[in-house]
């Protein structure tokens, strides 16, 4: 007897340990990580698990979440045994009363053998007045084919006819109404008996409209009843953030004020409530592969001319302030002091951080981001950098002259490309674009154009100059450019022209550079450049002229 009540015992206990419970638990995503394109969701729950097997179902994930990506982890006395993702489909259920709308689907069904018979007798009877009308139309007498016709016979006989046949079409009239009343009767009826049988068999219109409920399903294993609290984090495509930048120059100050923000946006299936938002400039979707050197060869190539022309190659809210900007708590300032106090944004609640790989900004305030595609926009940094400002002009290509600032201190702001508003004395001056790929120490920023200078460049025709010496002409092109600050002060000003580079390959023609009045000059580019100070009013005037050598009879294309 004590064995057998050992033997129970141990069955109900293995009975419990092997036996499995489930949770269905509502969650939303409290934390995205968004990429510039894509983004890792997770969710952190704290759940009461009994002792033994526990399958967790956690409801609210994205229907849109990439399976290989899912993650499960978690802090407490228990074992993830599985992780999986699944769609929850909306189960039927049949009615207990199976007969309950019997009755009426009879009912239904004698009408409509009761029209059947009511079409039919219609039908018959449009039949019949039919036949009638054909056969007076066939009578001899009508159509005045009979041997005993007269004037009068006829006139009767065509009376009669009219008399008939408004009677008979009358009637057809009234059959075809009659008909048309069954057929919409039938089809009302076959429509109300297909929603009983629905209804009865437990299925619905709408059914086809409900979509599954995408879950994920985590198995868990505790010996003792514990709290455990787990985390799931998976991968989406459909979000993105982009970076843009506003650039503001003050004329009262050496200084540039550079604020990096970000639009953001997200069709993940699910409105990020109130999310823990890290914007990062990784790329987990990028191939990660080092490419490898192929042997590089050199070959033979056969150049193909023209036939036309022979040697020429073809080629959050409340009333209490919590911020800790400079904003202190209602109860300590005024509402008129208040608003004396510049309000602040989200770049005061961003750490950037940066690691071997990637930079990561961490917005401080929790956020909101609805499932809309839409953009939102969030303040990322905000930076003020020492700023040598200067204009430039470039007269071969615009007759305006640019404003730019050369600002240092760069490096440290973890930039990436992007466009740039440009405002200056608070007044928007234009946009530009932002490329921190670059290895010097100094970044050049375009702040607007400048319509206070007045610039000319022409070619002076006097100091054309071509000679023959031997097979070689020389040929001497002299250009003039003058600029004058309109300005009533002073300003610096950097002028850039170019004289032409002979093509690689082409050793027999020579570009001299004869006069550069004072320009710097780069050999490897061709480009000259003036550095001035422009006073109020003051005109300048600069003359660079160069040298073509090239033989007898050679045609230049370029010049």
């Amino acid at each position: 007897m004590k064995k057998y009540i050992l033997f129970i015992a141990i069955g109900l206990v293995c009975f419990n340990i092997n036996a499995q419970t489930e949770k269905i638990i509502k969650t939303s995503v409290k934390k995205a990580i968004v990429y510039l394109q894509g983004a890792q969701l997770s969710t952190t729950e704290t759940v009461m698990l009994p002792a033994g097997n526990t399958k967790l179902i956690f409801e609210g994930v994205s229907p849109h979440l990439q399976e290989a990506s899912l993650q499960a982890s978690g802090k407490g006395l228990f074992v993830i045994l599985e992780t999986q993702y699944q769609l929850k489909y909306k189960e039927k259920t049949i009615s207990n009363l199976v007969g309950k709308y019997t009755k009426q689907i009879t009912i239904i069904e004698d009408s409509l053998e009761e029209n059947i018979y009511k079409k039919s007798d219609a039908e018959n009877r449009y039949n019949t007045l039919e036949l009638k009308k054909n056969m007076l139309l066939a009578n001899k007498m009508i159509k005045g084919e009979s041997q005993k016709d007269s004037l009068p016979l006829l006139k009767e006989g065509l009376n009669f006819l009219r008399e008939r046949l408004n009677n008979i079409m009358a009637e057809e009239l009234k059959i075809s109404r009659e008909l048309k009343k069954i057929e919409k009767s039938t089809a009302a009826l076959e429509e109300r008996k297909q929603n009983l049988l629905n209804m009865q068999n437990g299925t619905n219109e709408d059914d086809a409209n409900i979509q599954p409920v995408p879950q994920i399903v985590v198995s868990v294993f505790a010996e003792a009843a514990t709290t455990a609290q787990l985390t799931l984090q998976y991968y989406i495509a459909n979000a993105s953030w982009t970076p843009f930048y506003e650039l503001h120059g003050d004329g009262n100050t050496n200084m540039v004020q550079l604020k990096q923000l970000a639009t953001i946006q997200q069709q993940s299936g699910l409105d990020w409530k109130d999310a823990s938002i890290i914007l990062s400039t990784a790329t987990p979707n990028q191939n990660s592969i080092k490419p490898q050197l192929p042997i590089w060869y050199i070959y033979n190539q056969q150049v193909y001319y023209n036939e036309n022309r022979k040697n020429i190659p073809q080629m959050q809210n409340n009333n209490e302030y919590k911020l800790q900007g400079n904003i202190a708590t209602k109860s300590k300032e005024t509402k008129d002091e208040l608003l004396e106090i510049d309000a602040e944004d989200m770049s005061l609640y961003t750490t950037v951080s940066q690691n071997i790989l990637l930079t990561e900004f961490e917005l401080k305030l929790k956020y909101n981001i609805p499932n809309d595609g839409q953009k939102h926009y969030v303040a990322i940094q905000n930076k003020d950098l020492p700023a040598k400002y200067f204009f430039s002009a470039v007269p071969k290509l615009d007759t305006k002259a640019f404003l730019m600032a050369q600002i240092t201190g760069w490096e440290d702001l973890n930039l990436i490309p992007g466009n740039a508003k440009i405002y200056f004395d608070g007044n928007l001056a234009g946009t530009t674009a932002i490329n921190p790929d670059i290895t010097s120490d100094t970044m050049l920023l375009n702040m607007g154009r400048d319509n206070s200078f007045v610039i000319h460049k022409r070619r002076l025709k006097d100091e054309r100059k071509e000679k023959i010496i031997h097979d070689e002409v020389i040929k001497t092109y002299t250009y003039e450019v003058i600029i004058k600050n309109t300005k009533t002060i002073g300003l610096n000003m950097r002028v850039e022209d170019q004289i032409p580079l002979v093509q690689q390959g082409i050793t027999d023609v020579q570009v001299v550079l004869k006069d550069a009045d004072g320009a710097k000059f780069n050999e490897q580019t061709g480009k000259l450049s003036w550095d001035y100070k422009l006073a109020a009013k003051e005109s300048k005037k600069m003359v660079f002229s160069f040298e073509v050598h090239s033989p007898k009879g050679r045609v230049l294309a370029g010049l």
